[in-house]
């Protein structure tokens, strides 16, 4: 994970902006990995800033769907100053790509997975119909009918609050929006991982932060995950904990 997050890093990312060469060079970054990963990703061209979705499916024996997704731009550079993203949002493809390859080699009966890694989800895109994730849902690659559930993941690479703070604050994951879908926010509250609170928030009680944004807009249930320590351990173990809870 942290070689990962080094390379969208990399001077050669350049702050990874969408539509950039530093972003186009993020992008075939996160290809590779994701086909490193045991599956076979696509790309979906997003014409608004000439970037692209990254998207790859892993099959269950059901055509019901759960997505898990990550954008993986983020500013690019201004002036001298390049903003490298590892917080926001290189730790959570990281994640992502962590939690492809556990499934794919422990992949039991189950809903089918799509993994998204979105494009241009940081200003000037933000929340806007030029982000990737609403240029998906406009052109979907599965019928949105028939998902369950959208699992976006941002800013998941800090610690809550400042050091000192006890171990239960600032090793909290924040789960948005589990009240949205039945059963949901059962299977979060029973997560039990070492070294991550997981903590529901309603989705309402802040406004919309990320990709999931389009989703709900649509009737697709979401839930976002975002904020926890960088420790690399916690943070691979709270999302699969997460992936293994709603069962998928």
């Amino acid at each position: 994970m942290k070689e990962l997050v080094e390379k969208l890093c990399s001077d050669a990312c350049a702050g990874r902006a969408a539509g950039s060469p530093g972003g186009a060079r993020a992008r075939s970054i996160v290809f590779e990995a994701l086909a490193s990963a045991g599956l076979e990703p696509i790309e979906q061209h997003v014409p608004a800033f000439g970037g692209a979705n990254v998207l790859a499916s892993l099959r269950g024996d059901t055509d019901r769907w759960i997505i898990v997704a990550a954008h993986y731009d983020h500013l690019g550079r201004h002036g001298r100053q390049t903003f490298h993203g590892a917080d926001d949002n290189a730790a959570a493809v990281a994640i992502l790509v962590e939690v492809a390859s556990a499934l794919v080699h422990r992949r039991q009966a189950g809903r089918t997975v799509l993994f998204a890694a979105f494009d241009g989800e940081e200003p000037p895109h933000f929340l806007s119909e030029a982000m990737g994730s609403e240029h998906f849902v406009r052109h979907p690659t599965v019928e949105l009918d028939h998902v369950d559930l959208m699992i976006c993941m941002d800013l998941v690479g800090h610690a809550v609050g400042p050091e000192g703070m006890p171990d239960a604050v600032r090793q909290s994951l924040f789960a948005l929006g589990a009240e949205r879908s039945e059963g949901t926010a059962a299977l979060v509250d029973a997560i039990v991982e070492p070294g991550v609170f997981v903590r529901r928030v309603d989705a309402e009680v802040i406004p919309p932060l990320s990709d999931y944004w389009p989703f709900w807009r649509r009737g697709v249930p979401p839930k976002a995950a975002c904020a926890v320590r960088p420790r690399t351990g916690a943070t691979i173990g709270g999302a699969l904990g997460v992936g293994a809870g709603l069962g998928i």
